[in-house]
């Protein structure tokens, strides 16, 4: 493709400044294989590598389910959110969090009064104006 001699992308520089044209050249190749594919040819030249897995095979993958990383946590309102532990595991320590994190935007009120120190009359105030 002549990427590669290309002057322009010799230095991660050159890559990052010209990304615009350098991602759209590049994708095409990309296309032509699978994921597995690419991870084999690249492995066998010791270049570092991995997938990047979408949800659900992250939760079917061998390794998260033979580690039982996969955790249902539970949130405030008493809902769950299923989500994969780190899977650094210390003999005398507890890992990870026991509670979900909360739904977009669940502590917002209380951020902006304890963190900003607004009332919860001004809280309501940038409601009422679309501000939050």
């Amino acid at each position: 493709n002549g990427l590669g001699g290309d002057a322009r992308f010799k230095t991660n520089r050159g890559r990052v400044e010209l990304r615009g044209e350098l991602i759209p050249a590049l994708a095409p190749y990309f296309k032509s294989r699978s994921t597995a594919q690419w991870i084999v040819a690249l492995e066998i030249d010791a270049v570092p590598c991995g997938p990047i897995n979408t949800i659900d095979q992250v939760f079917a993958n061998e390794q998260v389910k033979a580690r039982g990383l996969v955790q249902d946590l539970k949130r405030e309102d008493g809902s769950t959110v299923k989500t994969v532990a780190n899977p650094i595991v210390f003999s005398a320590a507890q890992n990870g969090s026991q509670i979900a994190s909360p739904k977009l935007g669940g502590e917002t009120d209380q951020v902006l009064r304890e963190v900003l120190g607004l009332s919860v009359a001004g809280v309501a105030d940038l409601r009422a104006k679309g501000v939050v």
